[in-house]
Order: C-alpha cells, then structure tokens, then sequence
C-alpha cells in the first residue's frame, strides 16, 4: 500500500508491515494444509489499520501501532486501498507460482525491517533468545546469529520483534 496511499512500509520478518519507525499497520496470516511436500491449499487473512486515530488503537499498542491514515495525514479511502493491495498480490503471487519465492526475495530483503537488526526470539514451545538477523535464505528462513556467539541459526517459525536501538524490550 505504500503507492496507494503514497505511505512508505517495511516487512518486518516474517507476516508484518510496519511503517519506517516500527509500528505496524498490518499482518498477514496463513494457514496451510499440505501433504508431505505438497501444499493443498494455503488460506491467507491480512489486516490492516486503516483509518483509525491513536485513541481507536487499545492502550497498551498505541506505542506500537499505526494506521494508514496516521501515516498518509489523511483519511484513506478503503475500495482503492484494498484495489490496490489485491492488486499487488495477484502479480506476486503469479510471479511466484511462475518462478518459485526466489523471483520476490529480493524485493522482500529490500524491503526489510528486520535484516542487520538485533532482534529477540520468541520460539513457539516458550523459550527465547536474542540475535542479530543476517539473512532471509533462498527458503524464507531467517538467519540469525545467537547474541552470544556460535553458528548461525535458520529461524522458519517464530515470533521475532526488533530490538529497540538504544536497548531495552521491543514494543
């Protein structure tokens, strides 16, 4: 939506857009069915805050949320919004289905909030770590280098939030 609405976003790893300073202003959520290595069918669900003030956000996002309005300083119209990201889905999601996820990495690393970041690791069993996100791998892996040292790890499911620069918990 950064054209439609003539607001810059980033992707932040793996399924957020966030404005340049951090805060979201949209997810995206897939769930996936899949046989072996045969994906059936994949469902995605993607929200976006378009047109909502500070005080419509609940406390305790309003530091890290955004809305495309808050953004664009001005209201957004919602049909040309979602034109527009329909739009930009169906060519990706064509060119993807054509020549695979590598035809949209480097857009997606160009665009990323995330690479060259020092990052926390929320792993889905409850344990965390901190980092640095080196990479996004030919395979939509994260590569991340553990704070403490050692080999660098592929991160495929995780809730990964930015650290803030001056240190500190992420948002």
């Amino acid at each position: 939506f950064a054209a439609a609405a003539g607001v810059p976003v980033l992707i932040k790893w793996p399924n957020d857009v966030v404005a340049l300073d951090g805060r979201k202003v949209s997810g995206i959520l897939v769930e996936m069915e899949a046989d072996g290595d045969r994906v059936r069918h994949c469902v995605v669900g993607i929200g976006v805050n378009v047109n909502q003030q500070p005080a419509d956000f609940p406390p305790e996002v309003r530091p890290s949320a955004v809305s495309v309005r808050l953004l664009a300083g001005r209201p957004v119209a919602r049909v040309p919004l979602l034109q527009a990201i329909l739009t930009g889905f169906e060519a990706r999601y064509r060119t993807v289905t054509a020549a695979g996820f590598g035809a949209v990495l480097d857009e997606v690393r160009r665009n990323s909030a995330t690479l060259s970041r020092n990052v926390v690791v929320l792993e889905t069993g409850g344990g965390s770590w901190d980092g640095r996100a080196l990479a996004i791998v030919d395979d939509g892996a994260l590569l991340i280098e553990p704070a403490g040292g050692g080999e660098a790890r592929r991160v495929y499911a995780a809730d990964v939030s930015i650290k803030p620069a001056g240190g500190g918990q992420p948002p």
